[in-house]
């Protein structure tokens, strides 16, 4: 004879507490789980490492020492600030030219101001690096920020697994390099060239040497 397997519900109450935990270490390892191996893993300081591999004429601006030990800080590069100010100080897509643009337009001063207290380095090194990093982006020609835009938007499009879109993101615009073309050897005229649509901000930005 087989007994029926009963369950006091108040038993079962009373472990929640104790199970609460593990339900949330579960939960988080499967979100987490779902998210693309790459994306978990670059950060700043990767994507920047990748874009001065592309882009080695860029200003690397390394030269600041850290507050703690007074030594030189070679991680904390101009792209490795503007990748953070760009993610982490305006919370901004990282998958879209037209949000690279903005950020650029912020150094030079045709966009929204950059509040120096709260700078990616204000606090760990031992001069505020903002000013120098606005005069590096200053120097760049037109050509270079356009680079440093697509170069930007492929990284992370790519490190996250998606397609780069037309729809402001690099394949709009002028080709400064990237793989914007047909694919798989197709004939452009499949491909009919559409010219890009104006955005806020474009001709601010593009204004310059």
């Amino acid at each position: 004879m087989v007994l029926p397997l009963v369950i006091n519900p108040l038993r079962s109450i009373d472990r929640l507490p104790a199970l609460l935990p593990v339900y949330v270490l579960v939960i988080s390892l499967v979100v987490l789980a779902q998210l693309p191996a790459s994306a978990q893993r670059l950060n700043a300081q990767e994507a920047a490492t990748l874009a001065y591999q592309a882009l080695p004429q860029l200003p690397r601006e390394d030269q600041y020492s850290r507050v703690a030990g007074a030594q030189r800080d070679a991680g904390s590069t101009l792209l490795q600030r503007l990748i953070r100010y760009h993610q982490l100080s305006k919370s901004r897509s990282l998958y879209y030219r037209l949000d690279w643009k903005l950020t650029l337009a912020d150094y030079l001063g045709s966009n929204e101001v950059i509040n120096e207290d709260i700078y990616p380095g204000a606090d760990t090194l031992t001069r505020n690096p903002l000013e120098g990093d606005r005069a590096a982006i200053r120097r760049l020609s037109r050509a270079q920020r356009n680079q440093l835009v697509q170069t930007l938007t492929e990284i992370f499009t790519q490190a996250d697994g998606r397609t780069i879109s037309p729809a402001g993101a690099a394949s709009t615009g002028p080709s400064t390099g990237g793989t914007t073309g047909p694919a798989n050897g197709s004939s452009s005229s499949s491909q009919p060239n559409r010219p890009p649509q104006p955005r806020p901000g474009d001709a601010r930005l593009l204004l310059g040497p």
